[in-house]
C-alpha cells in the first residue's frame, strides 16, 4: 500500500511539473509566411502510382532565411515542406527546400535548397508583388522542371511527379508551421521534475 501510494504521488507530481514546464517553456520559433501549391497530378509515391490525383504542397518559411537579390527573392531554406496526395497521405520532404520568385518573368520556383528546381510555374504579372505579402490564390501556368521532380526523399518514401494541371498558388504571411513532434524536455525541466519528486520520496521513506 505504501509503495502504491508513493507511485501515485510521484505520478501526480510529474504531471503537475510537466504542465508547469509547458507554461514557462519558450514557444517554438514561428514561421513568418506559408505558401500552398495545389492542383492535380500524376506520378509515384513509394512505388505506388497515382494519376490525375489532387495534391497540396504546403511550404513554411521564416524571415531569417529570406533574401531579395534584385532580380528575385526566396526563402532558402524553408522551415518545412510537406505534400498531401489524395488518399496516399501527407509526406514531409526529407531534403531542404526553397521557394523563390523571379520578378523578371513572374516565375515561382519550388526546389531543393542547394539543388535543382522541382515544381516551377508562371503567374500573372500583377498577381504577386512579393512573397512576403499576402495574396489570394493565383493560377499557375506552364509548369516546368517536373523532369527533375524525381525520387525526392519524403517521410512516406520517394516521390516523383510526371504531370500536373489546375495549379493554384497562394501565400499568407504570419502563419506558423505546424508542429510535427513534441519538443524534447530540456535538462532544466528534468531537474525540476527531480526536485519536485525528491521531497515526496524522502517523506515516504521516513513514514515507512
Amino acid at each position: 500500500m505504501i509503495f502504491a501510494s508513493f507511485v501515485s504521488r510521484i505520478a501526480k507530481t510529474v504531471a503537475i511539473a510537466s504542465i508547469a514546464i509547458a507554461a514557462v517553456a519558450p514557444a517554438a520559433q514561428a514561421a513568418s509566411a506559408n505558401f500552398a501549391i495545389s492542383g492535380t497530378g500524376s506520378g509515384t509515391l513509394d512505388g505506388k502510382a497515382f494519376s490525375d490525383t489532387e495534391f497540396l504542397i504546403e511550404l513554411f518559411g521564416d524571415d531569417s532565411n529570406y533574401s531579395n537579390y534584385g532580380r528575385g527573392e526566396n526563402f532558402n531554406p524553408l522551415d518545412k515542406a510537406q505534400v498531401t496526395i489524395g488518399s496516399l497521405g501527407t509526406a514531409i520532404f526529407e531534403i531542404e527546400t526553397r521557394i523563390g520568385y523571379n520578378f523578371g518573368n513572374n516565375a515561382v520556383f519550388f526546389g531543393q535548397a542547394t539543388g535543382g528546381d522541382l515544381f516551377d510555374f508562371f503567374v500573372d504579372s500583377t498577381a504577386v508583388s512579393s512573397l512576403k505579402d499576402d495574396f489570394v490564390p493565383q493560377v499557375g501556368t506552364k509548369v516546368f522542371a517536373l523532369n527533375q521532380f524525381n525520387n525526392i526523399a519524403t517521410s512516406l518514401g520517394a516521390l516523383s511527379f510526371d504531370t500536373s494541371g489546375d495549379v493554384l498558388f497562394s501565400g499568407n504571411a504570419g502563419v506558423p508551421a505546424p508542429q510535427t513532434s513534441a519538443v524534447p524536455l530540456p535538462m532544466s525541466g528534468m531537474m525540476l521534475l527531480g526536485g519536485l519528486a525528491a521531497p515526496i520520496a524522502l517523506r515516504m521513506r521516513r513514514k515507512s
